[in-house]
């Protein structure tokens, strides 16, 4: 007869996480970041099949994932180590190596916030220049301007909606974990 070991209490605690996950346009692909592997990476699943296939191999945090509605590209944010600095970047839609799309020092952080419509241009709150108080940006993927829409003063300030005009914005100020306040920004833009 066979005799087993008994269970481990290891085996109870190594568990499978989805942090985040995105669903294109046409819902014919899921990406999601798990630990599937050991590591936290992104995986996609091309809908309606459901096995998982490894998307984008980085093996690092994900602290978001955004298609393209016009299914060019997925962007991500991935930190470093786990220092929770995120940056952005892009994906091929077949998926492959992130590419450093919104990317700066590692002590600086860039948090996406917005893809317009038409999949041109990225909103992003980020630390470069102002780590206290964040600054809000837009990038022209086009043409590759980055300007520069709000600077954060008196607390950390974050960019939490946008028009479908992008030409308002709602900002929250955090003064605690406890304590936020929103405002809306319409008009003129500030530019670098």
């Amino acid at each position: 007869m066979i005799t087993f070991a008994k269970p481990t209490v290891e085996q109870f605690f190594r568990t499978y996480a989805i942090t985040n996950f995105d669903v294109n346009a046409d819902e014919t692909k899921l990406v999601f970041n798990t630990n599937l592997n050991g590591k936290m990476n992104l995986w996609a699943m091309d809908l309606p099949k459901s096995f998982p296939y490894l998307f984008a191999h980085r093996d690092e945090s994900c602290n978001f994932i955004k298609f393209d509605p016009d299914n060019r590209y997925v962007l991500a944010g991935f930190d470093s180590d786990g220092d929770e600095n995120y940056q952005i970047y892009s994906i091929p839609l077949e998926g492959g190596l992130p590419h450093p799309l919104i990317t700066g020092d590692s002590n600086e952080k860039f948090f996406f916030s917005h893809l317009s419509e038409d999949g041109k241009r990225i909103y992003y709150v980020t630390s470069l220049d102002n780590p206290m108080y964040l600054n809000t940006h837009m990038r022209n993927l086009e043409s590759g301007v980055d300007t520069l829409l709000n600077i954060g003063e008196t607390s950390p300030t974050r960019l939490s909606a946008v028009s479908n005009d992008e030409e308002k914005f709602v900002y929250s100020r955090s003064f605690a974990n406890t304590y936020s306040i929103s405002f809306v920004k319409m008009g003129k833009r500030l530019s670098t």
